[in-house]
């Protein structure tokens, strides 16, 4: 017998994608003896109907600094991710909810975070300002919820 058929297991050390342009700028005369044309594995992909999508007429830069900020700190996490908590904190809100409706079904230790928590949520579009006002030399506002969570 001249070879032996058998399973083997790889292990992918990097998994690019992209167009036969970009593979041409990453694979090149000055890396092909590198080793990595090597361990190289080019899969083609069947055509599709693929049409570039129109550029934003307006750049939202606060949203994309908080992508950003989301991003740093997802690559600082390790572990389980605790969305689902939050998933079922916001669907314990009423429809139309208070700081202080925020601190109880989010457990939080102050009002403060409440307020920054209910703020995050309307500059998300989850939730809008409906009411804002001083009672007793404290602030009062009122939120209510713009969508609603199905899980």
């Amino acid at each position: 017998m001249d070879s032996v058929l058998q399973d083997f297991i790889v292990t992918w050390n990097y998994i690019y994608t992209g167009t036969p342009l970009a593979l041409k700028k990453k694979v090149n005369e000055s890396n092909f003896g590198s080793g990595l044309a090597t361990r190289l594995t080019c899969i083609p992909l069947p055509s599709t109907n693929f049409e570039m999508l129109t550029r934003e007429v307006s750049v939202d830069y606060e949203s994309d600094e908080r992508l950003k900020e989301w991003a740093y700190k997802l690559d600082r996490t390790k572990g389980e991710l605790s969305l689902r908590k939050t998933i079922e904190s916001f669907a314990r809100l009423s429809e139309e909810f208070t700081a202080e409706d925020v601190m109880r079904c989010f457990s939080l230790h102050t009002i403060a975070a409440a307020r920054t928590r209910a703020n995050r949520f309307v500059k998300d579009g989850l939730a809008k300002k409906i009411d804002d006002s001083v009672k007793d030399g404290k602030r009062h506002a009122t939120y209510k919820k713009t969508i609603s969570l199905l899980f």
